[in-house]
């Protein structure tokens, strides 16, 4: 429906600058409305059987990967965030994936039955029962399959949803109830507001101190995620937080092919321009092939074509920031590249990059590659988890065991063994190894239920 008030927000390609559309701008009272509705439908949906789930959610994966809703996602995301053909098809790729591991994850609901230890004569039943009307928010760098994790798994597992969208990406995330609308969700169950930029400080508190919100689903910056924690925090309501990541490449002396290794370091730095919670953003390399990578790396990065903007002139503007800062504060400058046009940035390669400066420390979301060049194998774990971000790892090395003892020691919830940071197992799907800057929280049953002990006493 529209806005209350009519108000509504533009959505700009950020390459061709042009107009793709407009986006219903809610108000105070399009939220509260949204968050009743919710409610409303939750006490129905709580108690809908596993069956009723299971068909609804089996109709809309086969939607998702219909020729249709193929083209409806693409087609979005070069509209509205300019994605690269490569990129828009596996941001499709993956949403279908998710989606298939949510609707997996519902064998996850279970009942136990079992005798008491205390009280034998007794008996004692344990479900995992929904926790109520859940507000989801979501950004903009993997719209399609973040905005289903967000929203598959709350209600396949019997809460209600009110979704949030970027306001750089409303319309590829509306797919989300479009799909479950067609798959014959009820009213009421997933409940999208957009909202303008402006109007976020005033809207999100509104709604996360509202009585029926019961828990609070965000991904994105790690700045906004603090303030949506604390909002929270407020009210005793618990957070689910993926906050993007600052996953460190470990490379050891003993590599074998050192094009390959370089090749996939680049790729995973570089994919959509950097812009990627698992995008590798710390090179961590021992002194004896350091010279080989690094002049591997740069001939590489050198013929990179980027075609993916950043999503802002306030993303480059910070970008190319914490590149001068680090600069400045003695890193090597081997690659700068700042060719391109509007919002799309080239390469850059920065050696002697370490902890205290904002390049080592904080997500950058754009195009860099950081290195440090360490002399040991303790000396690289050491700087790996120097870094308060937990997401995703990888070490290559041609010595197995040595590979396996390293990634025991990395504090990172994925550690891939001679593979790039950009991977995602859709059953397991991204989560932070349990505090810091990338937040907490799973995607998983424990996470949207709580358990219900019955127990049922003998006369």
């Amino acid at each position: 429906r529209p806005a209350k008030y009519g108000a509504s927000f533009e959505v700009v390609n950020p390459v061709s600058k042009g107009l793709v559309g407009t986006a219903a701008a809610a108000s105070i009272e399009d939220c509260t409305d949204a968050i009743e509705a919710a409610a409303r439908a939750f006490q129905m949906w709580q108690f809908s059987t596993t069956a009723k789930r299971r068909a609804i959610f089996e109709k809309a994966c086969a939607l998702l990967q219909t020729a249709e809703y193929e083209k409806k996602m693409i087609t979005a995301l070069q509209d509205e965030v300019g994605a690269n053909p490569h990129a828009a098809a596996f941001n499709w790729r993956i949403t279908v994936a998710f989606a298939s591991a949510a609707l997996a994850a519902l064998g996850q609901l279970t009942t136990e039955s079992c005798t008491l230890a205390f009280d034998p004569s007794a008996h004692i039943s344990i479900e995992r029962k929904p926790l109520g009307v859940i507000l989801s928010c979501c950004p903009w760098n993997l719209p399609g399959g973040l905005s289903v994790l967000a929203t598959f798994y709350p209600i396949i597992f019997g809460n209600t949803v009110v979704l949030k969208p970027s306001e750089y990406a409303p319309r590829s995330q509306a797919f989300v109830l479009d799909v479950l609308q067609a798959a014959g969700l009820p009213n009421g169950v997933l409940n999208l507001i957009p909202m303008s930029r402006d109007s976020l400080p005033q809207l999100i508190p509104h709604i996360i101190a509202h009585c029926s919100i019961r828990k609070v689903v965000f991904v994105g910056s790690g700045r906004v995620g603090r303030i949506v924690a604390m909002e929270a925090a407020k009210h005793l309501k618990p957070c689910f937080l993926e906050l993007g990541g600052k996953a460190p490449a470990i490379v050891l002396d003993d590599i074998v092919d050192v094009n390959k290794v370089a090749k996939d370091i680049v790729s995973g730095s570089f994919w959509q321009s950097g812009q990627a919670c698992i995008a590798t953003e710390q090179v961590i390399v021992q002194r004896g092939v350091s010279e080989a990578l690094l002049a591997s790396i740069c001939c590489m990065a050198k013929d990179f074509k980027f075609i993916d903007p950043l999503i802002s002139a306030g993303a480059v503007s910070n970008f190319l920031g914490m590149v001068e800062e680090a600069k400045n504060a003695g890193a090597e400058v081997l690659l700068s590249d700042f060719k391109g046009e509007g919002l799309v940035v080239g390469a850059h390669i920065m050696k002697d990059v370490r902890p205290g400066m904002r390049l080592w420390d904080e997500k950058s979301f754009g195009p860099v590659i950081p290195i440090m060049v360490v002399d040991t194998v303790e000396e690289a774990i050491e700087m790996a988890n120097a870094s308060d971000h937990s997401l995703m790892a990888a070490i290559w090395t041609a010595d197995a065991d040595v590979a396996k003892k390293v990634a025991t020691q990395l504090r990172s919830t994925y550690v891939n063994i001679n593979g790039s940071t950009i991977f995602c197992e859709p059953t397991h799907p991204i989560a932070s190894a349990g505090s810091g800057a990338s937040g907490f929280g799973e995607f998983d049953v424990r996470e949207f239920t709580y358990k219900r002990i019955t127990v049922t006493h003998s006369n």
